[in-house]
């Protein structure tokens, strides 16, 4: 029987899936309670009353959590009336009962056995499909098994099906429970628990450490009780997804809206409700200055402008995010009303900051931005449609109602109403997300806002800029099959050209005859770094982020990744891979790598 760890038994995409700061810290308030009742000698009641009350208080709302139903300690159901099906059952013994409570040593214990009843009441009387997982705790110690391993074992196993109808139907010269226990239970368990593996948690000893300010260690059984575990919910982590609610919201401060025209998806000036003072009218309605021969060519240029200042703005949030959570704090927030009170000040940020070194800012800028760096990019430059018609310093300060689905809230937590000048709500809008600035902590964020990474808004860059003929945005998995397949092939037969005599097939021939010397490991980089890439369609540059990953990736495996110092150090102490699009660092406790720029593995 293979007993698990947590960690070992949760999903790759759960296991990098960021905490929640708010929600770990009230699990760390309901399991605090917990230990502080809970004592030694107490009746299994008075246990079981503080362990439901304890899963109440972590279990969301929408799955109730129910004791003593059905003779079972603890439930908890698919849905948050008693009529949904029980998704998992838990077996709580007192913390003094060891006669009846599973070891690793034996699990063939009255506690298991109970288990085992619970499961074919549930799978077999009541038809019930539904069951995730059955628990065996008693509150220092907790034993989980998948119910569908219990198909497997037990399920389908004749006999033990027909004992139990037999049982059931008073057949047996036997009545009781804990015959059906000790006689049935007891058998049948015994001949398959060199197979019943199962995931295992020293709560105890999570607390102790926990009292000795090591909140690591309360981190697996945080995910290990949550409900996205027991109730199997799916875990999404498609950095690729389109977050509707903030394109829409997006959109709509831009003046904009998504139409589809023969099942293409194209964008036009919003048709009802079109706000005087937003980006698009204040665009169109400058433009009108101008000899413009009609309004498609109007709208073009109106469109060619809003996409590069959007750009810009999107950019410098992600900027901003890293500045913040590279150590800076929220001192390095510069993307705010405060700061940026009109579009004057904005187009100052773009031309007279962004695009221009530190020693030749004015000292007035520099006091206003002076953590904002330089960045020698042609998106801060006027482009040729600014130098044509107008930069954005140019577009008159007014009010537009709020959205009516806004991502805003007030001090109650609803959403607000009214009207907000243009500008300080685009900016309100973007703070109200997490681009990346959220500090997160071994896996937990201290903020909950909803994260756009580079990804996200990658698509939200194409789909703005295909405005006109419609957006093609390659899908993650996509550029990951692509990227992996290719750029496998081509470090192979890159090495094999160099080196002749090699005649790698695979990684693993290519590895052995790298080797580990540092010369041979700084070769090996040269020779990967001399691969030249082409996206010659390129929108987001999401092809390229994908193919740089699957590179890093490619150089861990072959064992030559290495740091930037004077005497460059291989980097073998962590699991490099892409997963899910995304390149995942992780060391042996599947802990996430975080990118500390004052610590020298980060250069």
């Amino acid at each position: 029987m293979k007993i698990s760890t947590p960690l070992e038994a949760f999903g790759k995409l759960y296991r990098k899936q960021f905490i929640d700061g708010s929600e770990f810290l009230a699990f760390k308030d309901a399991f605090k309670e917990l230990f502080d009742n809970i004592e030694d000698g107490q009746v299994e009641p008075t246990q079981r009353k503080f362990f439901t009350s304890f899963m109440e208080g972590i279990i969301p709302k929408d799955f109730l959590v129910t004791h003593e139903e059905d003779s079972i300690d603890v439930v908890l159901h698919t849905g948050a009336k008693i009529t949904t099906p029980k998704g998992v059952l838990i077996e709580l013994k007192s913390t003094t009962n060891k006669d009846e409570m599973v070891t690793k040593e034996d699990i063939n214990k009255k506690a298991l056995q109970e288990l085992l009843y619970y499961y074919l009441n549930e799978r077999i009387g009541k038809q019930n499909t539904s069951l995730k997982y059955l628990i065996a705790c008693n509150t220092y110690e907790c034993f989980i098994w998948d119910a569908q391993l219990f198909d497997r074992m037990f399920y389908k196993n004749k006999p033990l099906l027909k004992d139990y109808d037999d049982f059931k139907s008073g057949r047996l010269s036997f009545t009781g429970t804990d015959k059906f226990y000790s006689q049935i239970a007891k058998k049948f368990i015994d001949e398959v628990k060199d197979n019943l593996d199962c995931t295992y948690i020293n709560i105890q000893e999570c607390y102790q450490q926990y009292l000795h300010q090591n909140d690591k260690a309360l981190k697996p059984l945080y995910k290990l009780l949550n409900a996205t575990f027991l109730m199997k919910l799916p875990v999404r982590n498609d950095s690729n997804d389109l977050n509707n609610d903030f394109y829409r919201e997006l959109l709509y401060i831009m003046g904009i809206e998504e139409w589809v025209d023969k099942d293409t998806h194209k964008i036009r000036r919003i048709k009802t409700g079109a706000q005087k003072f937003s980006l698009m009218e204040q665009t169109w309605s400058r433009l009108d200055d101008y000899p413009i021969k009609d309004k498609d060519e109007q709208f073009e240029i109106a469109m060619g402008l809003l996409i590069t200042w959007i750009n810009r703005t999107l950019f410098l949030k992600l900027l901003e995010s890293q500045l913040i959570s590279f150590g800076n704090g929220e001192k390095a927030k510069f993307l705010t009303s405060e700061a940026i009170p009109d579009y004057d000040v904005l187009h100052d940020l773009f031309m007279k900051v962004l695009a221009k070194p530190v020693s030749e800012r004015d000292e007035e800028i520099k006091d206003k931005f002076p953590l904002v760096p330089y960045l020698n990019s042609s998106l801060f430059e006027l482009s040729d449609l600014e130098r044509d018609f107008f930069p954005i310093g140019m577009l008159r300060l007014g009010d537009i109602e709020v959205y009516k689905k806004t991502v805003l809230q007030d001090s109650n937590g609803k959403r607000i109403k009214g009207s907000l000048s243009t500008l300080d709500y685009l900016l309100r809008f973007l703070d109200a997300y997490d681009f990346g600035a959220s500090r997160v902590d071994d896996g937990v964020k201290d903020e909950k806002k909803t994260l756009i990474n580079a990804s996200v808004l990658g698509l939200i860059f194409e789909k703005i800029n295909g405005y006109k003929d419609g957006s093609f945005f390659t899908p993650g998995y996509i550029t990951e099959y692509i990227c992996h397949k290719t750029l496998r092939r081509a470090v192979i037969d890159k090495f094999n050209d160099i080196h002749k005599e090699w005649e790698c097939k695979d990684f693993y021939d290519l590895k052995e005859h790298i080797g580990r010397k540092s010369e041979a490991r700084a070769e090996a980089n040269e020779i990967i770094n001399s691969l030249k890439i082409c996206d010659p369609a390129v929108g987001s540059g999401h092809f390229l982020v994908s193919a740089l990953n699957e590179l890093i990736a490619i150089k861990s495996e072959l064992g030559v990744l290495q740091d930037r110092q004077e005497r460059s150090m291989c980097i073998d102490d962590y699991d490099v891979r892409v997963e899910n699009d995304e390149l995942t660092i992780t060391n042996e406790f599947e802990e996430r790598f975080v990118y500390k720029p004052t610590e020298k593995r980060s250069r």
